[in-house]
């Protein structure tokens, strides 16, 4: 394609596009945002060498005599300055010899560098172009050499200041800028012509491509947003605002906080400094870290989930604490995850709404590893919801991002994600926010070692 448009263009500054050719190329151009403005910035080139074509021809153009009246007086103005005919002399001489033919004097000989033959039959498609520019510019040979020049600096400048202005910092060209987080028609988003999975980063150059009636979903630094088709463009072009993050100028706002760190996990390169915004305390090493529920709940089942080790099995017991006389639900023997609604001690039992509970976590036979654990439960319990993966990642971006603080919740979601999933960059970020948000320094070590690896990936 960028052939076509580079012989189209041509064909149409010059003047020598048929009707057909000026469509082809606008079509060309609203398939493509960046061709429109190479097109106006070459465009720009063009004009700037069609004016300097009188000028090279000026140059070009032989001495003009000096006439009769000036030279007399040219002549006696010397006289009177220095005294002899010396000056005269010299003056005349200079005169005859810018009437002589200048053709002897401006012979070019050959120079060969590389693939390029300069001053010789056509051997090249800078000698071609050359000729070319000769015939329709009506410029002499040397200076179609110097404009040639000059249309690649300009160019190339011109292009350099536009993609300069238009196009972020390399770190940014090549970090992620979006998330994709689902779609209808799949796949619409493509990297070097290779379809990009859910839960990948998405770069400013990406492209996306929807037919009508098809959509998909984006997470930015500005939060969800929804594309619908058609649409061509650059994942750049579709987005606002690619400031990345920013810092919250009220230092009382706990939920600006958070959704500030969210974004410094999503959308900051994965440097040791990072831990110093995310991982806001650190727990006992001698705990046994509980992935959910924790914080608060919206589930009146939820999945229990810990940090287990390979052959050992769990105690659990939760306790009402607004309760007392509540029976406690104990398990014995168990291993991580545990579907509250499916185990037979749990069958018909749910939690309370807007209630407090205690849980305790140990090792079966350990009792000196016990560790605690209280967690809240809303007012109001979500609806089940879709199980298939961008839809799981959507919901724990949202949970994360609400309040109050559902941490369990959407770990939940993130840790039951298929395998190829919960490797994905945005899995992985939301993870790593979490795991910092509760302080379980091992845990978010550990997966900012995997997104350095993931990113380590061209």
């Amino acid at each position: 394609m960028d052939d076509e448009f580079d012989i189209l263009t041509v064909k149409i500054l010059a003047g020598e596009a048929s009707a057909d050719e000026q469509a082809r190329l606008e079509r060309l151009m609203a398939q493509k945002a960046e061709l429109k403005r190479d097109f106006a910035d070459l465009k720009a080139a063009w004009d700037a060498v069609r004016e300097i074509g009188p000028l090279a021809r000026a140059m070009e153009a032989p001495p003009g005599s000096i006439p009769s009246a000036r030279l007399s007086g040219l002549q006696a103005a010397v006289k009177k300055k220095f005294g002899s005919r010396s000056g005269e002399d010299s003056i005349v001489q200079s005169v005859e010899l810018g009437r002589q033919p200048q053709t002897a004097a401006r012979r070019i000989e050959p120079v060969q560098e590389g693939n390029f033959r300069i001053g010789n039959e056509p051997s090249s498609a800078f000698v071609r172009v050359k000729q070319w520019f000769t015939a329709t510019i009506g410029m002499a040979p040397m200076f179609v050499a110097v404009a040639l020049l000059i249309v690649i600096a300009l160019a190339g400048g011109i292009l350099l200041i536009s993609r300069r202005t238009t196009v972020p910092p390399a770190a940014e060209e090549t970090g992620a800028v979006a998330y994709l987080a689902g779609g209808e028609v799949w796949p619409e988003v493509r990297r070097g012509g290779r379809p990009i999975v859910v839960g990948a980063s998405l770069r400013v150059s990406d492209e996306v491509r929807l037919p009508a009636g098809s959509r998909i979903r984006l997470i930015t630094a500005a939060g969800l947003m929804e594309i619908s088709g058609p649409r061509v463009a650059r994942v750049g072009d579709l987005l606002p605002n690619r400031t990345g993050y920013s810092q919250s100028s009220s230092s009382q706002d706990a939920s600006a906080k958070e959704t500030d760190a969210l974004r410094i996990a999503l959308f900051r390169p994965i440097e040791p400094s990072l831990a110093s915004a995310l991982l806001v305390t650190t727990r006992s090493g001698q705990s046994i870290p509980l992935y959910s529920p924790l914080g608060s709940t919206a589930n009146p089942t939820p999945l229990i989930l810990w940090k287990s080790e390979p052959g050992k099995n769990y105690d659990i017991t939760i306790t009402d604490e607004f309760d007392p006389k509540a029976t406690p639900l104990r398990l014995s023997g168990v291993v991580p995850p545990v579907d509250f609604a499916k185990v037979e001690a749990c069958k018909g039992r749910t939690l309370a709404k807007d209630g407090l509970y205690r849980l305790v976590l140990s090792e079966t036979g350990k009792p000196l590893s016990a560790c605690e654990y209280t967690f809240r439960t809303l007012k109001a319990w979500a609806s089940p919801s879709s199980t298939a993966p961008a839809e799981k990642l959507s919901r724990a971006y949202r949970i994360l991002k609400a309040e109050p603080s559902r941490m369990g919740d959407a770990l939940a979601e993130l840790m039951t994600l298929p395998p190829a999933s919960a490797e994905s960059d945005l899995a992985l970020r939301l993870k790593l926010f979490a795991f910092g948000q509760q302080g379980y320094k091992d845990d978010f070590e550990a997966v900012a070692e995997s997104i350095r690896t993931l990113n380590a990936v061209p």
